[in-house]
Protein backbone atom coordinates (compact mmCIF):
# COMPACT_ATOMS: atom_id res chain seq x y z
CA UNK A 1 0.00 0.00 0.00
CA UNK A 2 3.20 2.41 1.00
CA UNK A 3 4.46 1.60 -2.49
CA UNK A 4 1.38 1.87 -4.41
CA UNK A 5 1.12 5.38 -2.95
CA UNK A 6 4.29 6.54 -3.23
CA UNK A 7 4.01 5.75 -6.78
CA UNK A 8 0.85 7.48 -7.33
CA UNK A 9 1.91 10.65 -5.77
CA UNK A 10 5.48 10.30 -8.19
CA UNK A 11 3.53 10.39 -11.00
CA UNK A 12 1.18 13.36 -9.78
CA UNK A 13 3.99 15.47 -8.34
CA UNK A 14 5.25 18.76 -10.23
CA UNK A 15 8.53 18.55 -11.17
CA UNK A 16 10.98 20.59 -9.08
CA UNK A 17 13.18 23.14 -10.63
CA UNK A 18 16.71 20.55 -10.16
CA UNK A 19 15.10 17.86 -11.31
CA UNK A 20 15.37 16.33 -14.39
CA UNK A 21 13.03 14.26 -16.50
CA UNK A 22 14.85 11.36 -16.29
CA UNK A 23 15.64 11.54 -12.17
CA UNK A 24 11.32 11.61 -12.69
CA UNK A 25 11.52 8.48 -14.50
CA UNK A 26 13.66 6.98 -12.50
CA UNK A 27 12.46 7.25 -9.42
CA UNK A 28 9.09 6.30 -10.69
CA UNK A 29 10.58 3.00 -12.31
CA UNK A 30 12.57 2.54 -8.85
CA UNK A 31 8.98 2.34 -6.99
CA UNK A 32 7.26 0.12 -9.18
CA UNK A 33 9.88 -2.26 -9.30
CA UNK A 34 9.66 -1.75 -5.65
CA UNK A 35 6.39 -2.43 -5.53
CA UNK A 36 6.84 -5.97 -7.82
CA UNK A 37 9.93 -7.10 -5.18
CA UNK A 38 6.48 -6.33 -2.53
CA UNK A 39 4.21 -8.01 -4.04
CA UNK A 40 6.52 -11.47 -5.24
CA UNK A 41 7.45 -11.22 -1.47
CA UNK A 42 4.12 -11.16 0.01
CA UNK A 43 3.03 -14.37 -2.25
CA UNK A 44 6.18 -16.70 -1.02
CA UNK A 45 5.41 -16.01 2.66
CA UNK A 46 2.43 -17.00 2.32
CA UNK A 47 3.27 -19.97 0.25
CA UNK A 48 5.64 -20.47 3.33
CA UNK A 49 2.73 -19.62 6.07
CA UNK A 50 0.60 -21.99 4.22
CA UNK A 51 3.77 -24.81 3.91
CA UNK A 52 3.69 -24.54 7.74
CA UNK A 53 -0.33 -24.89 8.79
CA UNK A 54 -0.26 -28.02 6.21
CA UNK A 55 3.22 -29.04 7.92
CA UNK A 56 1.80 -28.69 11.97
CA UNK A 57 -1.46 -30.33 11.09
CA UNK A 58 0.15 -33.27 9.66
CA UNK A 59 2.18 -33.59 12.78
CA UNK A 60 -0.97 -33.11 14.60
CA UNK A 61 -2.46 -36.22 12.53
CA UNK A 62 0.39 -38.67 13.32
CA UNK A 63 0.83 -38.25 16.74
CA UNK A 64 -0.58 -41.83 18.30
CA UNK A 65 -3.95 -41.41 20.89
CA UNK A 66 -2.62 -41.90 24.35
CA UNK A 67 -4.99 -44.16 26.66
CA UNK A 68 -4.55 -44.41 30.23
CA UNK A 69 -5.83 -47.05 32.52
CA UNK A 70 -5.19 -46.39 36.35
CA UNK A 71 -7.83 -49.54 37.38
CA UNK A 72 -10.07 -49.28 40.40
CA UNK A 73 -7.20 -47.75 43.42
CA UNK A 74 -8.56 -44.15 44.00
CA UNK A 75 -5.82 -43.32 45.98
CA UNK A 76 -2.11 -42.05 45.16
CA UNK A 77 -0.97 -39.82 42.52
CA UNK A 78 -2.34 -40.65 38.58
CA UNK A 79 -1.46 -38.10 35.56
CA UNK A 80 -1.95 -39.11 32.47
CA UNK A 81 0.60 -37.14 30.30
CA UNK A 82 2.83 -34.44 31.62
CA UNK A 83 5.03 -32.16 29.65
CA UNK A 84 6.29 -29.92 32.61
CA UNK A 85 7.73 -30.23 35.75
CA UNK A 86 5.76 -31.71 38.89
CA UNK A 87 7.02 -30.84 41.98
CA UNK A 88 6.84 -30.17 45.38
CA UNK A 89 4.55 -33.37 45.85
CA UNK A 90 4.37 -36.07 48.97
CA UNK A 91 3.06 -39.25 48.85
CA UNK A 92 1.30 -41.43 52.30
CA UNK A 93 0.41 -39.45 55.78
CA UNK A 94 1.63 -36.31 57.14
Amino acid sequence: AEAHAKLGALCLAKTEADETEADRTSAISQVAVEQTVLRESRKLLEELLSSIHTAAANARKDRGQIVNNFGDRNEGMQIGVSYGAIGGITFGKK
